[in-house]
């Protein structure tokens, strides 16, 4: 099975503001628009539902009313956030890093960041195993995932714009790339990104 990163443009404070909201009727909104991921994920994930999983339109609930009470099925609270991320914020290109190995990501990726002084903002790491913009439990597998707020794109903008960057080769080149113009969009926009990784 091929996995990859997936990555949004947010504005975060939205998708933060809706941790605890108590609005049934966005809820409803947000259900209606992504009535065929929810479909699409009751039948994937059947078994874990049956098992005592919440059914993605009932984590989307429970985010709504600022809990996310079956710890033991991260996953579907991480889905739940990523409808959110759709609905608030747009999908950004992604063809370079999908199919992506994380093994791939950190093994080329972070030297790369580290040579160019800005790994202490932005690695592997923080895209796929960082920390969420809700309080959810983490998901045992997948999707994994992270957040790269807005404040620190801005410093990594800044450095990369004015520091020439390290030697890149091969698939580093277009990856690098594609990330350049996410850092960029979200700069100009002033917007944050969040990442999965599934």
């Amino acid at each position: 099975m091929h996995h990859g990163l997936v990555p949004y443009l947010v504005p975060l404070d939205s998708v933060k503001a809706f941790w605890g909201c108590h609005q049934p009727a966005m809820v409803a909104r947000i259900a209606e628009r992504f009535r065929q991921e929810m479909q699409d994920n009751e039948v994937v994930h059947r078994q874990e539902i049956a098992a005592g999983a919440p059914t993605l339109a009932a984590a989307l609930e429970e985010l709504s009313s600022g809990q996310a009470s079956a710890v033991g099925h991260g996953f579907q609270y991480a889905s739940a956030l990523e409808l959110l991320c759709a609905h608030y914020g747009e999908l950004l290109p992604n063809d370079p890093v999908y199919p992506i190995e994380r093994t791939w990501l950190k093994r080329e990726l972070d030297p790369i960041f580290q040579r160019w002084n800005i790994a202490h903002l932005i690695s592997a790491e923080r895209m796929i195993g960082g920390a969420w913009p809700l309080p959810i439990p983490s998901p045992q597998d997948l999707p994994a995932g992270g957040t790269i707020e807005l404040s620190t794109i801005l410093e990594i903008v800044a450095v990369m714009r004015n520091t020439p960057p390290p030697e890149l080769r091969g698939n580093a080149i277009p990856v690098i790339g594609q990330m350049r113009q996410w850092l960029e969009t979200a700069s100009a926009r002033q917007l944050s990104i969040v990442f999965f990784y599934y």
